[in-house]
C-alpha cells in the first residue's frame, strides 16, 4: 500500500498520442474501434474546438448493448 500512496494520476495516464480520442461528431462504430486499438477502457470525446465534453467507457458500451440468451 505505501508504495500506490505516491503514484500520481500522470504517472499511469495514458499521454499523448497513446490516448484514444474521437470527435462528437463521430459514429459509435468509429468509437468502439478506437477503444479497441488502443486497447484502453475508455474514449474521450472532443468537441471541434478539442475541449473535452465526455468520456465513454468500454463497460458503458457493454451495458447499453441487449445481450440475447
Amino acid at each position: 500500500m505505501g508504495r500506490r500512496l505516491l503514484l500520481k494520476v500522470s504517472d499511469i495516464m495514458l499521454k499523448e498520442y497513446e490516448n484514444p480520442v474521437v470527435p462528437v461528431t463521430e459514429c459509435v462504430k468509429e468509437l468502439i474501434t478506437t477503444i479497441s486499438k488502443k486497447n484502453a477502457g475508455a474514449v474521450s470525446i472532443i468537441d471541434g474546438k478539442g475541449a473535452l465534453v465526455g468520456l465513454i467507457t468500454d463497460f458503458d458500451i457493454r451495458k447499453t448493448i441487449p445481450v440475447k440468451d
